[in-house]
């Protein structure tokens, strides 16, 4: 998982250019959201872009948008 890789650190992505996010990109993030969380991190995500956003929101993920600002 992409969190063995970083166990001591947060994760930041730049989602400003993000024109598309499908539901396997978001169980992707979710997941490792998750598990950065159990292991005392964070995700973090700057510059969502309005398509990322819509994203989350239509999957009913958009509590996690407000946990990675």
């Amino acid at each position: 998982m992409i969190t063995d890789r970083l166990a001591d650190t947060d994760i930041r992505i730049d989602a400003g250019a993000v024109e598309r996010c499908g539901t396997p990109v978001a169980q992707i993030l979710v997941a490792t959201s998750q598990q950065l969380d159990e292991q005392g991190n964070r995700l973090v995500i700057n510059s969502m872009s309005e398509q990322f956003k819509q994203s989350f929101v239509d999957l009913g993920l958009e509590d996690y948008l407000r946990k990675w600002e």
